[in-house]
């Protein structure tokens, strides 16, 4: 009766969980070979659903992989929750692994190969309001100066264009056309092409047309931000774990340990809404759906001089037009 009452609440005793005549299998091979995300969460609609879950699964098997399914307990979630924290992942991020990983374990249980599913449902863990949280010109320039040279280009798109981290690793040869830089707007945890937004080059100034001279295409993949494979002759777009690491190390060698990479995003609101009155362009050019969100970054770059916007361009004097 312990045992079973230690099971209920939270599989800490020491009976196994493995099912009766299951073998034991690890969670990235269950991931790999076994796992169905569209049984596991049947409201998936799409193939990009489908493929956002899957990527899901496998963010997991980067912490807990080499453990046997039956062995995964509530104390292990916890510690990758605690893990999570520490990195500065966003409290949407952490609820959605850990809602993912009770998926896993709730379909592992339908198929016979664990006894039950130990992981709790995620409590504690907020989806915060973090719109009042920016970079002013200064705090843009001393953390560029500290990102490994890997991401440097990479920081400077994300204040600049306002796109989503996902958004801006799927940029590529051709996206930057006739004045205009399309950037494909994400759509369940994925950047979809056949959504795109227009920014004018124009008029995210000097900075971002330098920024554009800097930047090369990977010759054979086409993706600006790009990691090179072992393989030779191949590339492809740099991944978003590992982006997130070295913005890390950059946010915290420049005394900013609150910022997250997502707030990258909220900084450009801020600094174009100084400099952009325009309602529906800032809508347009952030892609928001919440017309609240766009009138609050309205009125937080009311307390600011335009002069203080990294999009901000001296009027060109009289005499010299």
């Amino acid at each position: 009766m312990d045992a079973l009452v230690a099971l209920l609440m939270g599989g800490e005793a020491e009976e196994t969980n493995l099912a009766f005549g299951a073998e034991p299998i690890t969670l990235k091979d269950f991931v790999d070979r076994k796992y169905l995300p569209f049984s596991a969460k049947p409201r998936l609609k799409n193939p990009v659903s489908y493929t956002g879950e899957f990527n899901l699964a496998k963010a997991l098997c980067k912490d807990l992989g080499s453990r046997y399914l039956h062995e995964i307990r509530a104390k292990d979630a916890e510690a990758c929750k605690e893990r999570w924290l520490k990195e500065a992942l966003v409290n949407s991020t952490i609820k959605k692994r850990l809602n993912g990983l009770r998926r896993i374990m709730a379909y592992a249980e339908s198929v016979g190969l664990i006894k039950a599913n130990l992981i709790r449902p995620v409590l504690g863990l907020p989806v915060g309001d973090r719109s009042d949280i920016w970079l002013k010109l200064p705090e843009i320039d001393h953390l560029i100066s500290k990102c490994d040279p890997s991401i440097k280009h990479l920081v400077e798109y994300l204040v600049l264009t306002g796109a989503r981290v996902n958004e801006a690793l799927d940029f590529r040869l051709g996206d930057v056309r006739n004045g205009k830089l399309y950037v494909p707007t994400q759509k369940q945890g994925r950047a979809a092409r056949e959504r795109m937004r227009e920014l004018d080059v124009a008029s995210l100034g000097p900075r971002f047309a330098d920024l554009l001279t800097r930047l090369k295409p990977h010759p054979l993949s086409g993706f600006y931000f790009h990691a090179t494979l072992r393989e030779p002759n191949k590339s492809t777009a740099m991944s978003d774990s590992y982006a997130g690491r070295r913005f890390t190390e950059a946010r915290n060698a420049a005394g900013l340990d609150h910022i997250h990479m997502h707030d990258l995003r909220g900084t450009f609101a801020v600094h174009r809404a100084m400099v952009v009155t325009n309602f529906r362009q800032l809508q347009a050019e952030l892609g928001h759906s919440n017309p609240a969100s766009m009138q609050a970054y309205l009125d937080r770059a009311r307390q600011f001089d335009p002069k203080e916007s990294i999009f901000y361009v001296p009027p060109v004097p009289a005499e010299s037009k």
